[in-house]
């Protein structure tokens, strides 16, 4: 499964040397993972219901180059299964150029918070999901 996003970069986004924040890279990663669960229609309340919630287990960052006001970044994020994780690989480009790289990964625990196996209305979701 393939997630595409644009972003316009504004003052709230930027610090003070006027470049995009690094936490804001987190936030539009978690925008996308956010994406993901709408797609395989599996909400967070769904999840509780199940007896089960989301946790970020990973994230991995590799800033590049920086941009500043008024860039348009866009975003691809590449999503699969791998056990019982759901790995999200994140690729930020503006201006022909890589911003950033990173990956995150989350999972699926019960109430004991131990990892379980992804629900099979996830794990079909990404494999049956067109790119957009």
């Amino acid at each position: 499964m393939q997630i595409e996003t644009q972003h316009g970069v504004y003052m709230e986004h930027t610090d003070m040397q006027g470049v995009v924040n690094n936490a804001q890279y987190m936030n539009w990663m978690g925008w996308a993972r956010q994406a993901f669960w709408q797609r395989v229609n599996y909400s967070e309340h769904e999840a509780l219901r199940d007896g089960l919630s989301w946790r970020l287990v990973r994230v991995d960052c590799r800033y590049r180059h920086n941009v500043g006001l008024s860039a348009r970044i866009q975003q691809t994020t590449h999503v699969s299964v791998q056990g019982v994780r759901v790995v999200f690989r994140h690729r930020f480009r503006a201006n022909h150029r890589v911003l950033v790289d990173a990956t995150s990964e989350m999972c699926v625990i019960d109430h004991q918070h131990r990892p379980v196996r992804l629900p099979d209305r996830v794990r079909d979701g990404v494999s049956q999901q067109p790119t957009s």
